[in-house]
């Protein structure tokens, strides 16, 4: 579900980055000056200000529950901080320096950012709903935190994947095959506990099988 909301998301970023594009270029072909930018600098001012607020507290929410919808909706507020900062240039200097055409150009870069963003959002969602493996840095790190035990000979079938908060982690483990099922069972949950302490939101599946046979 989170992923399919990013989805909805980039889609509504990239629809909102053609408006402002279609706005923008006709702007470029007729120009105009500003009307009221007094009020339109005030609200620039005052929109920058809530969305850098915004972005800072979901950065504190990402750290503690590792959500894709609230990474998409950041990535999303993050490129408005930046168009917010390139359209308050554009309209300022349209109404100080006289530059009419620099409003439109200023759109133009916000429609920029707001395209880069979507495709950041789209991109991670989509990795989701497709199941793409963790990055290879990660899977590496988890075999070697599996086969930290020496009594674990081989790690093998890993299968990794991530679904909004949570990685889902399915592997094989070799070992002796005279040991008993609890002492397999102890190797196991000690290979698991390994795991959860680097990925706390893991859902791990171990079986084991008997080495050499």
């Amino acid at each position: 579900a989170e992923a399919f909301a990013s989805l909805m998301q980039a889609g509504l970023v990239f629809a909102s980055a053609a408006l402002i594009a279609r706005e923008a270029i006709a702007d470029i072909l007729d120009p105009h000056p500003l009307q009221n930018e007094g009020w339109a600098i005030a609200v620039m001012v005052v929109s920058t200000g809530l969305t850098a607020f915004l972005v800072t507290a979901q950065t504190r929410i990402l750290r503690r529950t590792s959500s894709v919808a609230v990474s998409g909706d950041r990535a999303h507020y993050a490129s408005d901080l930046a168009s917010n900062v390139v359209a308050l240039v554009g309209i300022a200097g349209s109404a100080w320096l006289g530059l009419s055409n620099l409003d439109a150009a200023a759109a133009l870069v916000v429609t920029g950012l707001l395209l880069w963003g979507a495709i950041s959002v789209f991109r991670q969602a989509s990795d989701q709903l497709m199941d793409r493996e963790l990055p290879d840095e990660d899977r590496a790190r988890i075999v070697r935190l599996a086969a930290a035990d020496p009594r674990v000979s081989d790690v093998h079938q890993l299968r990794t994947r991530a679904s909004g908060p949570y990685v889902h982690v399915q592997m094989h483990i070799d070992l002796d095959p005279d040991l008993t099922l609890e002492a397999a069972h102890e190797v196991v949950v000690a290979a698991e506990k390994r795991i959860l302490e680097a990925l706390p939101a893991a859902d791990i599946i171990i079986p084991a099988d008997p080495h050499g046979r």
